[in-house]
């Protein structure tokens, strides 16, 4: 550094730090000034009640300014919360204050004429003085007696609105207070008398009434009123010191629906007892929320299980105790099906049949209801089942007959539709009516067998017989099959206007009884042809 660079740094510092010093000089000399000024403005103050505001925040007061200001809010400016104990007395304060920097000085009197406020515009800052505070303080008793009486007018308009009957109640019983509806009540209850004086007569003549409830636990008690029905109440208690305040809430909707809500199941009850059909129901939690007897019936669950509200898991591992499940082949394909079951029953899609290692078998039927509950239904169909069953093989074994015989038999139901058909007519025709999934009538198969046939009025014949009515004749003819063999015709009418078609003669006697393709769905007609040219 240069001896010149380093000579005006040296300037240049020293004129920082004296322009530094004089600035703390001015402000200490200010600060000393606001002192000795706010010393000045006070002075003489210690007896009154006093405030010295700077932009509304309080710089100083007298010891009984100090006090009166404790009084306030607390919340906001300073002058703002002086300003709130002011206004009962002094209404047009706030007025007079935003004018005061152009007027300097302005005197107000109090209300009720006993005191002075003078506000004193001073340098900026706000004197205040009060010559008499107690024209504020009586002013302020008198705003909170007005307050205090709106809010009692307040709470008695609400007490008497309210759709309640509440009452105070000493621990002797008797009655100290109570609203417009409990007295409405007291009058109903006894009409004609005089019932106004105090105490008031007490309405629900209950020793529990006098119990404190901390909890807000509800009662119930009845009211009697002349000749019409008891009126019911759902009563409350709060302790209020030593005494008890009542609230006594009109309960009669609540009641009778009750009353609807019980005869309603003990309907449900009746008629489910009667069901043959076990019925379990279990609530969104899946325990059990409702049975029939019909369920312990067909699953052997005791009653004093079913009782206990077991969940929906408990309920089929106790099934499952009594053998009345299908066995799985292990434990955890047996809970995985558990799950499958709960959520399809939820879905509304789960029905199975049970055949279970009793015999029985059970159709097991899973359907939700409201609130997230699941329904599930079980009907013992051993009966049906095994009536199906005897059924089918009455059938098989009528079916295996009608093959057995040498002729080729068609049944046409009443409508012409064709029903039934036997080994041999397959294999005559290549059509097999059992097997079909085609609906075939008496025009589709008089049309396969003119087909294969010569022309011959033979087959309209037995079109026109087939859907006739009435009284009607067997009868026979004979065609010529397109290779050149005879085949005999027999027409037959049997019971409830179904008709038998017959078919016998040399032509079916030269088809193969071991053909392979017997029996067989669509197999071509040429096997005629085939076994004769053969």
């Amino acid at each position: 550094m240069t001896p010149y660079l380093a000579l005006a740094f040296g300037a240049a510092l020293a004129g920082s730090i004296a322009l530094a010093f004089g600035a703390l000089l001015v402000i200490s000399r200010l600060d000393n000034r606001r002192r000795r000024l706010r010393e000045a403005v006070m002075a003489g103050t210690a007896g009154e009640t006093a405030f010295l505001f700077d932009d509304g925040e309080l710089l100083d007061a007298s010891e009984a300014g100090y006090t009166m200001l404790s009084a306030g809010s607390g919340v906001g400016s300073h002058i703002g919360q002086l300003a709130a104990i002011l206004a009962p007395s002094f209404p047009t304060f706030e007025t007079a204050l935003a004018s005061l920097p152009d007027r300097h000085r302005i005197v107000l009197t109090s209300e009720d004429g006993q005191g002075t406020l003078t506000l004193e515009w001073i340098e900026g800052l706000v004197r205040l003085r009060l010559s008499d505070d107690s024209a504020v303080l009586s002013g302020s008793s008198r705003q909170t007696l007005r307050l205090m009486e709106e809010e009692l007018t307040t709470l008695r308009a609400i007490s008497d609105r309210v759709p309640f009957v509440v009452w105070k109640q000493e621990p002797d019983g008797r009655i100290t207070w109570a609203n417009r509806r409990y007295m409405d009540l007291v009058a109903e209850v006894h009409p004609g008398e005089e019932t106004a004086s105090w105490p008031l007569p007490r309405l629900f003549e209950v020793v529990t009434l006098m119990q404190p409830s901390p909890t807000g636990r509800v009662r119930r008690a009845s009211l009697r009123i002349g000749a019409a029905p008891e009126r019911w109440f759902e009563i409350s208690s709060a302790a209020l010191g030593s005494d008890v305040l009542f609230t006594a809430a009109d309960a009669d909707a609540v009641i009778k629906a009750e009353q609807t809500l019980r005869d309603f199941v003990q309907t449900l009850t009746k008629t489910f007892a009667h069901l043959t059909v076990g019925l379990a129901i279990f609530d969104k939690k899946r325990q059990l929320a409702l049975f029939n007897p019909a369920l312990t019936d067909l699953t052997q669950v005791p009653v004093d299980f079913l009782s206990r509200r077991p969940t929906l898991a408990s309920f089929l591992d106790k099934m499952r105790e009594q053998r009345m499940i299908p066995e799985p082949r292990d434990y955890a394909s047996w809970r995985r099906k558990l799950a499958d079951l709960e959520a399809e029953a939820a879905n509304g899609t789960y029905e199975e049949v049970w055949s279970l290692p009793t015999g029985q078998t059970f159709r097991v039927i899973g359907r939700p209801h409201p609130d997230g509950a699941v329904a599930f239904l079980f009907e013992d169909i051993s009966a049906e089942v095994s009536l199906t069953r005897r059924f089918r093989a009455e059938l098989e074994m009528g079916q295996t007959v009608i093959d057995s015989l040498p002729e080729a038999i068609a049944v046409f139901t009443a409508s012409g539709v064709l029903a039934m058909g036997n080994a041999a007519y397959a294999r005559l025709w290549g059509h097999d009516p059992t097997t079909s999934i085609a609906t075939a009538t008496a025009i589709d198969a008089t049309t396969i067998w003119a087909a294969a046939c010569r022309p011959s009025p033979v087959w309209g014949e037995i079109r026109d017989f087939v859907q006739s009515y009435g009284d009607r004749a067997p009868w026979d003819g004979d065609v010529e099959m397109a290779n050149g063999l005879s085949l005999t015709v027999r027409v037959v009418p049997l019971q409830g206007g179904s008709t038998l078609v017959g078919f016998s003669g040399p032509a079916l006697d030269a088809i193969p009884v071991a053909d392979p393709q017997a029996n067989s769905v669509g197999t071509p007609a040429p096997k005629v042809a085939q076994a004769a040219s053969a």
